[in-house]
């Protein structure tokens, strides 16, 4: 029995030994399992009765990551802009998610500081034109619809609308706040919070969640090896579920619903007297590339918006052209636009309003002198 009992006790330390070991390379090898570090400095978001969040007013912050290193600062409204005098003009209103907002650069590097730059440039008037940046990260287009009614008490003579279409899913699936940050609301079961970030369990088996979650904090080879039965599991039954995989990309229901929002917009601003432009927002993939999606989006939102009289920009051209295969448009692995990309834009765009004869509507000809509407102020 002696020996039978020294055999078990054997067992067991060896099998301890080998946890601590796989527990101790797993730690060194690989990251912390499901870890996700919050993106918004704490503070920055708060909650919103009807568009579930908002920024802060009057917020002052740095934020840096792996990708970006900036200053985040709101005004009275909460919008990431300078602060709006009580009275002043505001000629063009700028609204949008984090494409709109400069997610990732600062605040006079996103487009909507970018076009106002070109524009009072053009124009010969510097100073004289203003763009305020009303953009949110994350906000689907019933949020930005929302905070664009609230925003129209700026009387803003024109209105840019930044479409992100492969946002088009959070229409039925919007971002909520979870612990001061911005996520999908689908995704907040699987979520859970921890010390700078969340935990976001791989696993959507509500009975196993809680088991990776305790695995994730204290015992990381204990979670990898959860998520790679799951892994298995899920390539054994591949064939069966892409059988009934739908689409490649947002369905067709998605982009209507996001249509449908385009034009309750123009609808909101018809009421008002107020002019629409449609900027089509497409993101770089990570090889340098434009994928297919991009440009069939392009096309379906092109169409839409000229069927009914929206003037839309679509700046994919000279963003791809520019790139020529190169992932520069992109900020490091962050898939939002660089710098770069949204100095193309604003300059881009401006021309487009110039061309357009939108730029009348702002009260400076295309000849770059003060039209009679500026008179008239």
């Amino acid at each position: 029995m002696k020996d039978v009992h020294k055999n078990w006790l054997l067992a067991l330390v060896s099998v301890v030994l080998g946890l601590l070991v796989a527990e101790v390379t797993v730690r060194i090898a690989l990251p912390d399992p499901g870890f996700f570090p919050f993106n918004s400095p704490a503070g920055m978001l708060i909650p919103h009765p009807d568009r579930e969040y908002a920024y802060a007013p009057e917020f002052s912050a740095r934020t840096v990551t792996a990708d970006y290193d900036i200053q985040v600062e709101t005004n009275s409204l909460g919008l990431r802009d300078d602060p709006l005098v009580e009275g002043s003009a505001v000629d063009v209103l700028a609204v949008g998610d984090s494409f709109t907002v400069g997610f990732g650069v600062e605040a006079n590097e996103a487009w909507p500081s970018r076009l106002e730059e070109y524009l009072n440039s053009r124009a010969g008037v510097p100073g004289s034109l203003r763009v305020v940046n009303g953009g949110v990260s994350g906000y689907n287009l019933t949020q930005i619809h929302l905070l664009l009614t609230e925003l129209l008490e700026l009387k803003p003579r024109l209105v840019i609308l930044g479409l992100y279409p492969s946002g088009s899913s959070r229409i039925s699936n919007p971002f909520v706040l979870f612990g001061g940050e911005a996520v999908p609301r689908s995704l907040v079961p699987r979520l859970k919070i921890v010390g700078g970030g969340f935990i976001r369990t791989p696993i959507y088996r509500k009975s196993l969640q809680p088991l990776y979650f305790w695995f994730a904090q204290y015992f990381h080879a204990g979670a990898y090896a959860l998520d790679g039965i799951r892994q298995a599991r899920e390539w054994m039954e591949r064939p069966a579920k892409a059988a009934v995989t739908p689409s490649l990309y947002a369905t067709g229901a998605e982009l209507q619903s996001l249509l449908t929002e385009v034009g309750s917009i123009r609808d909101t601003l018809i009421d008002h007297g107020i002019p629409l432009v449609v900027l089509v927002v497409n993101k770089q993939a990570a090889d340098g590339s434009f994928e297919d999606r991009q440009w069939e989006y392009d096309r379906i939102i092109t169409s839409y918006c000229e069927e009914r009289g929206i003037p839309v920009f679509r700046p994919l051209p000279a963003l791809a052209e520019v790139a020529a295969g190169r992932p520069i448009h992109r900020i490091g692995a962050d898939h939002h636009w660089s710098a770069g990309a949204h100095a193309i834009v604003g300059t881009e765009l401006g021309n487009f309003l110039i061309e357009k004869n939108l730029i009348s509507a702002l009260g400076v000809d295309n000849g770059g002198r003060q039209s009679d509407l500026a008179d008239e102020k």
